[in-house]
């Protein structure tokens, strides 16, 4: 978990320069590199230096002792800047002093190493990390645990199994995206037995983890979640399992569309959306009448992306929503998505008259990809748009139709 600044601190400032700065251009060779004056001046001056003539090796190799010797200062921003900044050098010899940097008095500079680390990616990291799970900081158990999902070290499975039994919720959630991560085949048996876990957020994880990893094994585990008390976990048990091809997730899917609670039909047509099944269409096409907006909102962009011609109707319709959001996401459903029909043409001409920028800005791009002479007056009129996105928009779509 990244732990923000909350000062601003000149030493911020050249370490992100640092960190993020591309190879440098032969101006920026020209220019001196900010370098750190040795302890005994005070702690707060940088001088430039010159010499530096090869940024590819003597650059990096600066920006290593720098960030390196700044992991060693008295402020513990700085600390937590430096371990910051080496996590983005993508360097495997910025791994000693993070490694180091674990054993930190500060629990903010231990999750930031540790975090850092992570991102680095190297199994050399490891066991460092693997002891980290035992830290004393919670913060610091969850950047190690996220950590070693990232690098996808097997062996480290057992010992983050062990950590599914930590008193606190927020470390177990962070071990089961380590496993899910790791895919390991004790990683895939332990996230099954943290579905008998007390917390419904931690099963929640747990159900993504094993969705993630895609692995047909955990189908029956999957199913009997869509049982589960709490919402959540039954929403990602359906997702996971409609996402491996089970009819069982999609239909749990179609049902949650006429759920009670507004955050559950969002959810599932967001998760429909993102399955693209044409065998949604019809239950998608009755969400678009939802009595909340949000929900007929996602639900319109789901229909786009089914590529179903069952989807037209619906999606024609929502271009005349009451809500300014629902009209938006029918005119980027059709500028978007997979489907191209003539009926919509007459629609999204009107669309380009729309009170909302957006909606005449997609109505303008939607039309660009039909092939329909009768769209070519209205984009004319529309290169006069009070807008100027709108007014480049009808004439890329312009460009387009007189291509064809």
């Amino acid at each position: 978990m990244k732990i923000q600044p909350h000062a601003v601190f000149v030493i911020t400032v050249v370490l992100a320069i640092f960190a993020f700065a591309p190879c440098a251009s032969a101006v920026e060779r020209a220019q001196p590199i900010v370098v750190l004056l040795s302890e005994e001046a005070p702690a707060d001056r940088w001088v430039p230096a010159t010499g530096m003539d090869s940024p590819d090796e003597t650059g990096q190799a600066t920006r290593l002792d720098v960030l390196t010797r700044s992991l060693k200062h008295t402020d513990e921003q700085m600390r937590i800047s430096a371990a910051l900044a080496l996590g983005e050098l993508h360097d495997e010899t910025a791994v000693k002093p993070l490694l180091a940097a674990l054993s930190d008095q500060s629990p903010a500079v231990r999750a930031v190493a540790a975090e850092a680390l992570g991102k680095l990616g190297f199994p050399r990291a490891s066991d460092a990390l693997t002891a980290a799970l035992c830290d004393a900081n919670l913060e610091t158990r969850i950047a190690a645990a996220d950590a070693l999902g990232l690098i996808g070290d097997s062996e480290s499975s057992e010992a983050l199994i062990a950590v599914l039994s930590d008193p606190e919720e927020s470390a177990r959630i962070a071990v089961t995206r380590a496993l899910g991560r790791i895919g390991s085949d004790e990683a895939l048996s332990q996230l099954g037995v943290a579905m008998n876990d007390a917390s419904p957020l931690v099963r929640a994880a747990a159900v993504r983890a094993m969705g993630e990893m895609g692995d047909r094994r955990a189908e029956s585990t999957l199913r009997a979640a869509l049982l589960d008390p709490n919402w959540n976990v039954r929403l990602f048990a359906a997702g996971a399992l409609a996402r491996m091809g089970d009819s069982y997730g999609v239909q749990a899917l179609i049902s949650a569309l006429s759920n009670q609670r507004n955050s559950v039909r969002l959810a599932a047509a967001r998760i429909l959306g993102e399955m693209r099944l044409g065998q949604c269409v019809a239950a998608l096409g009755r969400a678009a009448g939802d009595a909340d907006w949000r929900v007929r909102a996602e639900a319109v962009w789901a229909l786009g992306q089914t590529g179903d011609k069952g989807a037209v109707a619906p999606l024609v319709a929502a271009l005349k929503d009451r809500h300014p959001e629902v009209r938006r996401s029918a005119a980027a459903a059709w500028a978007f998505g997979c489907i191209g029909d003539d009926r919509a043409v007459m629609p999204l001409v009107a669309a380009l008259g729309d009170s909302i920028r957006s909606v005449r800005l997609f109505a303008a791009k939607a039309l660009g990809e039909m092939s329909d002479t009768r769209a070519v007056g209205p984009l004319l009129t529309a290169t006069k748009d009070a807008d100027p996105s709108v007014r480049k928009a009808a004439e890329n779509a312009l460009k387009k139709l007189s291509n064809r």
